[in-house]
């Protein structure tokens, strides 16, 4: 038989991990796909992120950077690098043939809400991603 253990959000943030989905928002070339604080009051690990791509952007160049950032207008490529938003596609930061130039398949500390490194950013660059949609996933983990 298998107990089922009572855990507040904490707890389980601490104990399994959680998963958290931000859905994707097309754009121009210098907009953000995705711009979130984290929602926790405290630090969290994100040890795994997955870009899900259900609708190509519609420009053949565009490309999009994630990271951990200072605001909801920063920008940065330690998680992906440059991953193809006109593509129909999983990309996976544990894969480091999808990570890019940059982007580094470990783990990355997601500041607690209003500290230094607060939020998480997917600019797109280069070129629009006016037809993009699709999802991005992130596993975090408790400090």
């Amino acid at each position: 038989m298998i107990k089922r253990r009572n855990l507040d959000s904490r707890s389980l943030v601490a104990d399994i991990g959680e998963w958290l989905s931000y859905d994707l928002t097309a754009g121009i070339a210098d907009a953000f796909a995705i711009a979130v604080q984290n929602p926790y009051d405290y630090d969290v690990i994100i040890d795994r992120a997955l870009i899900y791509t259900t609708t190509a952007g519609g420009t053949g160049s565009s490309v999009g950077n994630l990271d951990v950032v200072a605001s909801a207008t920063a920008t940065g490529d330690d998680i992906f690098d440059g991953v193809d938003l006109n593509a129909t596609a999983i990309y996976d930061s544990l894969n480091a043939a999808d990570n890019g130039t940059n982007g580094e398949g470990k783990s990355w500390v997601w500041d607690e809400k209003n500290g230094t490194n607060d939020y998480l950013t997917l600019k797109i660059l280069a070129e629009d991603a006016s037809s993009l949609a699709g999802t991005v996933y992130i596993h975090i983990l408790k400090t």
